[in-house]
């Protein structure tokens, strides 16, 4: 599962993602696509101002199946532990 967390990123992973933004812009700037250049640009400099990280994370799972004993079954036993 992708997971998101917020001040994570280290430093130089910051540094890369101003450059890329950078990049991102001027080559858009370059070709007139402005609105283009205005979002992405934003997204990323939200992404590296807020220093998010992404990382894939495998679900938790139980050691032992935990078998569940009818009702029946269960006052049965209570009644022959007594």
């Amino acid at each position: 599962m992708l997971q998101f967390k917020i001040f994570k990123l280290n430093i130089s992973g910051v540094v890369m993602r101003f450059y890329l933004m950078m990049a991102v812009t001027l080559i858009l700037g370059l070709l007139n696509q402005w609105a283009l250049a205005a979002i992405l640009g934003f997204t990323i400099a939200i992404s590296f101002i807020l220093g998010t990280k992404a990382d894939y994370t495998k679900k938790a799972t139980v050691g032992k199946k935990v078998q569940l004993i009818p009702k029946v079954e269960k006052e049965a036993a209570i009644r022959n532990a007594v």
